[in-house]
């Protein structure tokens, strides 16, 4: 074959073949919004406007919140109608996707509809229905009536369907096999369950030798993370120690221990399930307290704020950190700065 023709027949393949797939931005939520960060590790506020709302995350939130897949964003809108809205990422295209909404009325209680999580494959979104406070200065208000309790919403079909949870279930996580983690509280926090359910069984597995308000999910589902503590799950007392679940076989492995229990450790696998975040607090004269933060991966110190520290982890390398009126991105391993990105006090993305 000539030689001219043979190159040119190489560089035809090339152009029709396709190239290597292209890195896009993972989304994290940070300060109440939602962040771009790029493969190298540079981030940027993702361009969405939302009403300020509700974001207690005790039985669900309207913070906004990226699906796995990062195709979706569903946030509340606690300013308009109380319900829940989605945003198709790609086409830049926002639906309303839930009816149950109901702003305060003559009295000053209300309906909202709440985001709890999604599926681990971005198919379902869970969504639970409550009532705003029903006791203020003026005395007791009525309870409104409605449809109260859990929904799944299934972005491709735009269906709501009721799903059968105890009410005061305090949701964790979506497992792969439909099951869930959460929480079922006790009369004290000390009898608070940590469980895995599936909807519409009495049965529950129970998790044990984890707090469960620091009891976190791993992104595939597999490995359950927290603080075990040596003094009957009170927290303050004793020491701790941060232990991984197998949710499969319920085996404990203990990750890192700690001298003692020190303010919201919140630990966090990356999602290889190899690395674990945590943040330690830095105890102060309590005249004059202000909490103060550091961040730790592996038993190392990366990162310290002299302030409190929201983070999350954005992949195996990189974790994005909160910290004051600033949003960096960090090296989990050496704690270098990769990007920073100033906040405006009380602003909000676009």
């Amino acid at each position: 074959m000539d030689k001219k023709l043979a190159v040119g027949t190489l560089l035809a393949i090339g152009l029709l073949l396709p190239g290597p797939p292209k890195a896009v931005p993972q989304l994290v939520v940070l300060a109440r919004r939602v962040w771009e960060v790029s493969p190298r590790g540079s981030i940027a506020p993702f361009p969405l406007l939302y009403p300020p709302g509700y974001d207690s995350e005790v039985q669900g939130a309207t913070v906004p919140l990226p699906s796995p897949d990062g195709r979706w964003i569903a946030f509340g809108d606690f300013g308009d109608d109380y319900d829940i809205h989605l945003l198709d990422v790609g086409l830049d295209r926002e639906r309303r996707i839930t009816r149950f909404g109901r702003p305060p009325g003559r009295g000053h209680t209300w309906v909202a509809a709440l985001i709890d999580g999604w599926s681990a494959d971005s198919r379902m979104l869970l969504v639970y229905v409550t009532h705003g406070e029903t006791i203020a200065e003026e005395g007791m208000g009525a309870v409104p009536k409605a449809p109260y309790g859990f929904y799944v919403y299934d972005p491709a079909t735009s269906t709501t369907k009721p799903l059968t949870l105890p009410k005061e279930f305090e949701f964790i996580a979506w497992l792969r096999d439909g099951r869930f983690v959460g929480v079922l509280p006790g009369r004290l926090p000390r009898d608070d369950k940590l469980v895995i359910l599936r909807p519409g069984e009495a049965r529950e597995t129970r998790i044990r030798g984890v707090f469960s308000s620091s009891a976190q999910v791993s992104t595939d589902g597999k490995w359950l993370v927290g603080l075990h503590t040596e003094n009957g799950r009170i927290p303050g007392k004793g020491t701790a120690q941060i232990v991984k679940v197998n949710l499969a076989t319920m085996a404990v492995t203990p990750l890192v221990n700690l001298t003692s229990w020190s303010g919201n450790e919140r630990p966090a696998l990356s999602p290889d399930d190899k690395h674990v975040a945590y943040k330690r607090e830095k105890q102060k004269h309590p005249l004059y307290y202000t909490p103060q933060e550091s961040l730790f991966v592996d038993g190392r110190l990366i990162y310290s704020c002299p302030g409190p520290i929201d983070f999350k982890w954005v992949n195996d390398r990189m974790i994005a950190v909160a910290c004051q009126e600033s949003v960096l991105v960090l090296n989990s391993a050496t704690g270098k700065i990769l990007s920073r990105h100033q906040l405006t006090p009380g602003g909000t993305s676009r």
